[in-house]
């Protein structure tokens, strides 16, 4: 195998060339869009989602492990305002 192979699969790049980089108005563009992205648009709901926290157990609804995991879905709702929400199962 010759040398000659190397060079046809990975031809020599100057580093240094200036047309291998974005214009201004690309990054520009760019960066408005990651921004209005990340802060939910123009517009829109403005109350991020609830979460759900799903606590399951086996035993009856009498049993003092279900009146804790109660307790703690009051605490949940209380404490976080409503963000997080405790289904039990």
């Amino acid at each position: 195998m010759s040398s000659t192979s190397d060079d046809r699969t990975h031809p020599a790049r100057s580093l240094n060339t200036r047309a291998a980089l974005p214009p201004p108005a690309f990054g520009l563009a760019l960066g408005a869009t990651l921004l209005f992205a990340s802060c939910g648009g123009i517009g829109g709901d403005s109350d991020p989602p609830a979460w759900e926290v799903r606590f399951s157990h086996v035993l009856s609804t009498s049993s003092e492990f279900h009146l804790m995991a109660e307790r703690f879905r009051d605490l949940m709702d209380e404490r976080t305002g409503g963000r997080f929400r405790v289904v039990i199962y």
